[in-house]
């Protein structure tokens, strides 16, 4: 059986990758806005507020990245919003469903 690697990495991996695999299938999960993000990583309480001006500076830079439709690196083949856990989930699942069809022989 094939199997189908899943690597959750930030946009720096994702060109590093890419330079090595150029095949490789991304996609990019936003979350809903740049204050849910915060409120979020605020929740977690795992954060100083030094680790998360930095988090959230290095997320902004990433979300303004990973919308630039003419990146030359081609480094967003997908995109989605994690607004919703069953939502995104489901989004997710269908997306990997329809990238990798013949894969998993649906």
């Amino acid at each position: 059986m094939k199997k189908i690697p899943l690597l959750d990495i930030d946009i720096q991996g994702t060109e590093l990758f890419l330079k090595v695999f150029p095949e490789t299938n991304t996609i990019f999960i936003f979350p809903p806005s740049k204050e849910s993000l915060e409120q979020r990583l605020r929740g977690r309480g795992t954060e100083t507020e030094a680790t998360l001006k930095t988090r959230i500076d290095n997320a902004n830079q990433e979300m303004v990245r990973g919308l630039d439709q003419k990146d030359p690196m081609h480094l967003i083949g997908h995109r989605m919003i994690n607004d919703d856990i069953y939502r995104s989930t489901l989004t997710f699942v269908r997306l990997i469903e329809a990238i990798y069809k013949k894969e998993l022989k649906l």
